[in-house]
């Protein structure tokens, strides 16, 4: 995520991105934690997390919840939040998609929600 909007990018999209948090939120989310190979696992790996859990929590089926999740990466790629031209932004997504999936199976555990749906 970026702290700025980028230079082209529509207010819609900047709005439904990230541009809704205030700066302070998205400073301290794009924050590293670790770096590998240019991509961080950052606060935005951390709600990525929390927001595989919430799916399971709903009820989605690991199918539901992952096309849901990739429709979201679709979305990024495709107003130019994402650029996967670059390396280290397809490590990026595959560090949220793995942080979405460790969520939706940790909060089945914790929360003792039912047998895993597909």
């Amino acid at each position: 995520m970026v702290l700025q909007k980028p230079e082209g990018m529509s207010d819609i999209v900047w709005d439904i991105n990230s541009g809704l948090l205030p700066s302070e939120i998205r400073r301290i989310l794009d924050r590293p934690f670790i770096n590998i190979k240019g991509a961080d696992i950052n606060g935005w790996t951390i709600v990525h997390f929390l927001v595989g859990g919430i799916f399971r929590l709903l009820g989605f089926g690991v199918i539901s919840a992952n096309i849901a999740h990739l429709l979201w990466e679709i979305f990024q790629v495709a107003f130019g939040i994402t650029d996967l031209s670059l390396s280290s932004e397809w490590y990026d997504t595959l560090f949220d998609t793995v942080a979405f999936n460790v969520g939706y199976l940790a909060f089945g555990i914790i929360f003792r929600t039912p047998e895993l749906k597909w």
